[in-house]
């Protein structure tokens, strides 16, 4: 089969069946998408071993399950999506490739219908801002960040809490941004200021430095699930030492959210690219903020590589 492997570079190739492991689910990939994380794994700026099959999130058609788990989930979709620990590409194969063998206790169920709905992967990335909501009422609030995401999150929470967005000056999407009615600044500026809460969307050592001095005393740092840990040690920070100021908010994957982010969709269709084959998404991957590579069927590979 045909996948998409770390060698020291990204490289679409011939690759084993996965063998199916205790616990795991062996699936079809119905669709993937690149994210910043392929991204970052590609310039080198996470750290994953050589041959390591790429892809953080996406769709299966379970076809064969671990003689441990009941059979009755073959045939069913799955998601798979980033957590703390937990990545597709950095901490296990991930999902890249024509077909995937990934932990139960990883994967989501989906309904048949979201699954064949290559916008699905957009939402389900986005799903943990519904958590989001439950933190910033009444806040004075700075996101760290200026992309599609720091859009989508600014546009739900802008009327609950006093929004701030730091924005490199030349950044394509933050005119977007100040449309919404929230002030943008220069990173270079927001230490003026201390915020409740900070949103972190940017990986970039500077930017990060700058927005954990932003924050008040016992205030709040709210860092979502598609964040490696791998660059948590940039916020002098240990995940696992139960910091009480630092939030990790979780996917939210229901209809209802579903729903609300399809409604926001129309804003973002400019910076994905939806194609059904690979060797197109991986020359134009970081032409797009997100790059979708979906099937015309459930029974279709998700790209025509031969």
């Amino acid at each position: 089969m045909k996948g998409v492997i770390w060698l020291n570079n990204l490289t679409l190739t011939d690759i084993p069946k996965p063998p199916i492991k205790q616990g795991e689910v062996l699936g079809k990939v119905v669709g993937a998408s690149i994210t910043h994380l392929e991204k970052l794994i590609a310039l080198g700026a996470i750290p994953t071993d050589v041959g390591r099959v790429l892809g953080s999130v996406g769709v299966i058609k379970a076809i064969d399950v671990a003689p441990d788990l009941n059979s009755r989930l073959i045939g069913r979709h799955f998601l798979l999506l980033p957590r703390l620990n937990y990545v597709g590409g950095i901490n296990f194969n991930g999902i890249l490739a024509e077909y995937s063998s990934i932990p139960l206790k990883l994967l989501t169920p989906i309904s048949d219908y979201y699954a064949l709905k290559p916008e699905t992967l957009i939402y389900a990335e986005l799903s943990f801002i519904y958590e989001i909501t439950n933190y910033v009422k009444n806040k004075e609030v700075l996101v760290v960040g200026c992309g599609p995401t720091s859009y989508i999150i600014v546009k739900h929470i802008k009327d609950l809490c006093n929004v701030c967005v730091a924005c490199v000056h030349n950044q394509q999407i933050r005119s977007k941004i100040a449309e919404l009615g929230v002030y943008i600044a220069n990173y270079d500026n927001i230490n003026d200021y201390k915020y409740d809460i900070v949103i972190v969307l940017t990986m970039n050592d500077y930017q990060l430095i700058n927005a954990l001095k932003a924050v008040r005393n016992n205030g709040r740092i709210i860092i979502p699930p598609n964040f490696p840990e791998a660059l948590l040690g940039i916020l002098g920070i240990d995940a696992d030492v139960g910091v009480v100021n630092l939030i990790f908010p979780k996917h939210v994957v229901n209809e209802g959210i579903f729903e609300v982010l399809e409604r926001d969709f129309t804003d973002l269709k400019n910076y994905v690219n939806f194609t059904n084959n690979f060797e197109e998404a991986l020359s134009s991957m970081f032409h797009f903020w997100r790059t979708v590579i979906y099937g015309k069927s459930e029974d279709e590979l998700p790209s025509k590589v031969g």
